[in-house]
């Protein structure tokens, strides 16, 4: 997950946004188990881990991406920024270029 969030970084996504939609997931499971036949019991119990896991994780977003400085993350987004230059211009190239048809 953690990696996860990385790569969504270096695709410029914020973290907010990122936040936002691992909640939205959390939800979505809790809402998804509370209509499961299970024992209430059983319901509660998988909820409460499933909300201390989604914490934890949370906590792990957070410090993750306030460490990341601004200038390991400017070239990071470089790098990106770079790789899909020569990704698309390779792409142009192979679109572009003359054919040889060899009979």
């Amino acid at each position: 997950m953690l990696e996860s969030a990385r790569k969504h970084r270096l695709r410029g996504v914020t973290a907010g946004m990122y936040l936002g939609c691992f909640k939205t997931l959390v939800h979505s499971l809790e809402d998804i188990l509370l209509t499961l036949d299970f024992p209430a019991e059983d319901r509660l119990k998988t909820l409460l881990a499933i909300r201390r896991v989604s914490d934890v994780l949370e906590v792990l977003f957070i410090d993750d991406w306030e460490r990341s400085s601004v200038h390991d993350l400017t070239e990071q987004l470089q790098q990106v920024n770079r790789d899909l230059t020569l990704k698309k211009a390779g792409i142009r190239i192979f679109f572009t270029a003359p054919r040889i048809w060899f009979c």
